[in-house]
């Protein structure tokens, strides 16, 4: 999640590449969102990397500069909803402003989160353990050094343009629902039966879209699930 204001502008403690082995390398899915939607499932266990590198710390200059510039793992792009730990203060998290639901034994809240201003977190202290600890495979590669973080904004900027691109379509295909996480969108729009017979550049919409989301998934499997 990315850092409050103070953290930004001032370079405090940030806690996003602190703790690893609680995310997507516990082997678990961290969070329901497009791996669940398309079926990209991939096990990431820990200690099955095939790279051995030297972990180059991250100054939380440069956690200011990549985080407030990406959100998609807050904005409902990257994920669909974010389940709590042990340890969340479920209370306290609902005074702040995050709607919670039961999902199986466990609470959780949906994505676009409620918190999530754009840029930054609303909540960043009091913030979810699994925000606090999740790590994208940007900001791993930018910490192991094996990364710039400028080619790291780069292809921050790529992958939202693209996640535009699809909310373009979906607006243009009647879907509004803005506090919907984007895999939910796609998938009530394309549940939607095709008229052939209807107007022909909304049918070649829905094949734009196919291709958009295609595109958007490539982009996040390949630098930001991994």
């Amino acid at each position: 999640m990315p850092p409050s204001r103070a953290v930004a502008a001032a370079g405090g403690q940030s806690a996003l590449h602190g703790q690893r082995g609680d995310g997507w390398n516990s082997g678990g899915t961290q969070v329901d969102g497009w791996r669940g939607f398309a079926g990209l499932r991939r096990r990431h266990r820990a200690g099955s990397a095939t790279r051995v590198s030297t972990p180059v710390p991250v100054s939380n200059e440069t956690v200011a500069q990549l985080c407030p510039a990406c959100g998609l793992c807050c904005n409902g792009v990257l994920f669909g909803d974010v389940e709590l730990r042990r340890g969340d203060d479920a209370k306290l998290l609902t005074s702040v402003g995050l709607e919670l639901f039961r999902k199986g034994s466990r609470q959780a809240f949906t994505q676009p989160c409620a918190c999530f201003d754009g840029k930054l977190c609303r909540i960043y202290a009091d913030r979810p353990k699994r925000c606090a600890t999740f790590e994208c495979g940007l900001l791993k590669r930018v910490q192991d050094g094996e990364m710039k973080p400028a080619l790291a904004l780069r292809k921050i900027a790529e992958t939202r343009r693209q996640a535009d691109r699809v909310l373009q379509l979906l607006r243009s295909l009647g879907d509004v629902n803005e506090t919907l996480p984007l895999n939910k969108r796609y998938a009530a729009v394309s549940a939607q039966p095709i008229d052939l017979s209807a107007d022909k550049a909304e049918v070649e919409r829905r094949g734009e879209l196919m291709l958009a989301v295609a595109k958007l998934m490539e982009l996040l499997e390949r630098d930001f699930l991994k």
